[in-house]
């Protein structure tokens, strides 16, 4: 199969053109294959991109220029048009349209106007003139000489180079050649210019000497943009852009004007598009004959193409629903590759129904099993776009569990009843449920084998999907305390772990939670278990025996499992959090408790973050789709009477909540986890990047907890990504409490 297939250039610029343009701009570009690569062929590899903003451009940029405050600012503005940037690609569609034609609405209605967010941004009133530093009339890099010293850049470069040598006369010519715009100075060569000028020139060129490098740096980079841009003229854009105030449309509604007005050329593709339409659709139900006339609407669709579509910029819709029709026809194989087609075609062009497509190939993938190459290059896309939260340094891209999840999601995009009648369909059955299901009577009646207490035995879902437990797992879960103990007492060992990476143990702890009986716990808690299956995570949901203790909420579980080597500090959950910042967060009382009525409103919502989406994901919940951003599931909470439904559901969460997690208990955990080094000031990435636990407990205004972490080693000045500290932290959200605790000891005025 061919992984770089031949595709028209897609609408939108790359992420790595778009930080290639940035790196050039800037002169911070190095050798990088992987640059080119990614500009050239797409996201091949979501680390590499993430990696971009500080290896391409702010790493380079440190080794000449010293500004911090500046470096910071340029590193806010490029994550947020990062993120801002993906939201537009993955959401409105250009199919119809070429990068001619979509690049200048680009530049004049999304770059030009955050290029003027930025420079308002990090202007101050001892900065060159902002209008002759924007003036179309004006050369950036002459206005910036100019601000230096009244007589420009002759005087600076006299300045700078004062010798008689050959060398200061080339230096003082290319000055010139910089200001005239003969030249554009490179960033090595602007970094000399500036430290020369600072040795040599006079008091007021010393001055503002600093401040010049990110000047003339700024204008370089104009500059480039303005030449690159041609034969628009950015600089006219940018200061019309400024006379209207940015009143104008946002730019998804720009552009899909723009796209609606290119596709009015390509109208002629709309009815025999509508024909493929409704004969592959998935779900409905397939009449004799239906796969015939579907094959016919490809072909006619096919042919249309060519006539009105020479360019190929369609051409992913009829690849994707060709293989469609071979999924219809259960030749799995040949869908694999039309769908492969589809998506390199569909990259950077078609929005929203980019995802559908990626969607089902991804379950095709999961379906067959054997396509993880495939899997991992979908994947990677995705994670790139901000549609899958990124995994973990210590996380293949694809995991296993992922491959039983698409399984499911497969069945979901091309049930039974929607294939093509004339098809003999395999018996596909396996994960055909959105959940998993046991048949417990079965379980029930399982006699276990105490001639070798350490089997591990075999169990089948009701949808024939097919998990393996030791025994004492097994009996574990069912609750099957006479068997345990028995287990126990034959020499089966609480070591052993199932294929998901769970153990006895963590099983005893969940369902004391669920169910609130410990003797099943408390057995386990009795017998000494090894430092690795104490600190083993599950592979799914990420949990350890330690921090579910910390979420059943019981203060003499945690010791126990501390003195037998939990690690205190080891993270769990899919938000990576720590135990003790987990501990902090449920004592938050009636905060925490809103916290987790929002969260639970946010999961039936669109307004999913990647955090939540993963979490979807990672449970299973088959109704939330491939990416954890479908709602389908939860349609049903809507109305009057499933809206007063989960309202009883999320009030008996947060009833339950609030019983097992008191201030008091919560103290006592954290007290333990401290005493074992637990770290109050580790910075966590969700739901504020750079939070820790002793901000956590200056936002619930609690002082016990406060002074509990400040007594081993809690840093209430460290800030957050927001800059803010614990000080910031307590007024913001009325910690009166903690603010005449901080009063007192010093920490507040």
């Amino acid at each position: 199969m061919s992984t770089k297939p031949d595709v028209a250039t897609p609408p939108y610029p790359r992420l790595g053109e778009v930080y290639n343009a940035l790196a050039q701009a800037l002169d911070t570009k190095s050798k990088d294959r992987d640059v080119e690569r990614l500009a050239r062929e797409g996201d091949f590899d979501w680390s590499k991109i993430s990696g971009l903003r500080v290896g391409l451009i702010l790493a380079p940029l440190r080794r000449y220029v010293e500004d911090e405050v500046f470096i910071d600012d340029l590193d806010r503005f490029i994550q947020y048009v990062h993120a801002s940037y993906l939201r537009i690609v993955s959401t409105v569609s250009l199919d119809g349209m070429s990068r001619d034609e979509t690049l200048p609405v680009l530049i004049k209605h999304y770059f030009a106007p955050h290029a003027i967010g930025f420079f308002e941004g990090i202007w101050t009133e001892d900065a060159p003139n902002p209008h002759s530093f924007l003036h179309p009339e004006e050369y950036p890099l002459e206005v910036v000489f100019n601000w230096a010293d009244p007589g420009g850049s002759r005087a600076l470069a006299k300045a700078a180079f004062p010798e008689t040598s050959d060398l200061a006369l080339d230096n003082r010519e290319k000055v010139t050649r910089w200001a005239d715009g003969t030249q554009l100075p490179d960033l090595a060569s602007l970094k000399l210019f500036v430290d020369a000028l600072a040795k040599n020139g006079t008091n007021e060129q010393k001055r503002k000497a600093p401040a010049l490098l990110k000047w003339l740096v700024l204008a370089r980079a104009l500059t480039w943009f303005e030449r690159e841009a041609n034969p628009l003229h950015l600089l006219e854009i940018i200061n019309w852009h400024i006379s209207q105030a940015h009143r104008e449309w946002g730019i998804g509604e720009i552009l899909s004007m723009a796209a609606f007005n290119a596709g009015k050329k390509r109208k002629a593709l709309l009815e025999p598009y509508g024909k493929l339409m409704c004969s592959l659709d998935p779900v409905e139900p397939k009449s004799e004959g239906a796969r015939a006339v579907a094959q016919t609407a490809l072909a006619e669709f096919a042919q249309q193409l060519e006539v009105h579509d020479p360019e190929g910029l369609g051409h992913y819709a009829l690849e994707w629903y060709r293989g469609r029709w071979h999924v219809l026809s259960g030749e799995y194989k040949e869908a694999l590759e039309c769908y492969r087609l589809a998506v390199a075609n569909a990259d950077y062009r078609a929005g929203e129904t980019w995802k559908q497509i990626v969607a089902e190939a991804m379950a095709l993938a999961g379906y067959l099993g054997n396509a993880k190459p495939f899997l991992k290059q979908l994947k990677h896309r995705a994670i790139a776009l901000g549609v899958i939260a990124q995994p973990r340094v210590d996380e293949d891209v694809v995991e296993d569990w992922e491959l039983e999840e698409l399984r499911k999601q497969f069945h979901h995009f091309f049930p039974s009843q929607g294939r093509f009648a004339e098809v003999e369909q395999p018996n596909d059955d396996v994960g055909a449920l959105p959940f998993l299901m046991y048949d417990l009577e079965s379980l029930a009646n399982r006699q276990p084998n105490y001639r070798k207490p350490d089997q591990i035995v075999t169990v089948r879902t009701m949808d024939n999907q097919v998990r393996r437990k030791s025994q004492l797992s097994l009996y574990t879960t069912i609750g099957s305390l006479d068997v345990v103990k028995t287990l126990l007492e034959k020499g089966a060992s609480v070591d052993a772990l199932d294929d998901s990476g769970g153990s006895a143990l963590l099983a005893a702890i969940q369902k004391a939670t669920d169910c609130n009986e410990r003797e099943m716990l408390d057995l386990l808690l009795s017998h000494p278990h090894s430092t690795a299956t104490l600190n083993q995570h599950t592979k799914r949901k990420r949990l350890t025996p330690l921090i579910s203790a910390i979420d059943y909420g019981e203060p003499d579980v945690v010791p126990k499992l501390l003195a037998m080597g939990a690690d205190a500090n080891l993270r769990g959950h899919t938000d990576d959090q720590s135990p003790l910042y987990l501990c902090i967060r449920n004592m938050g009382g009636l905060r925490a408790a809103n916290s987790i009525r929002r969260a639970l409103t946010q999961s039936i919502t669109n307004n999913r973050d990647l955090v939540v989406r993963e979490t979807l994901r990672r449970y299973g919940v088959g109704g939330a789709g491939v990416f954890g951003d479908k709602r389908s599931i939860f349609d049903a909470m809507r109305n009057p009477d499933g809206h007063e439904i989960f309202r009883e559901v999320v009030d008996g969460i947060v009833n339950d909540f609030l019983g097992r997690h008191t201030t008091e208990k919560q103290l006592q955990i954290a007290a333990h986890l401290l005493a074992h080094g637990a770290n109050p000031n580790a910075r966590h990435s969700y739901p504020v990047a750079g939070r820790t636990p002793l901000m956590l407990a200056v936002e619930n205004d609690s002082p016990a907890a406060v002074e509990l972490l400040m007594r081993h080693e809690g840093d209430p000045f460290i800030r957050d990504s927001l800059g803010h500290d614990c000080r910031t932290i307590a007024t913001g959200f009325r910690s009166g409490n903690v603010v005449k605790l901080f009063q007192r000891i010093g920490v507040m005025c």
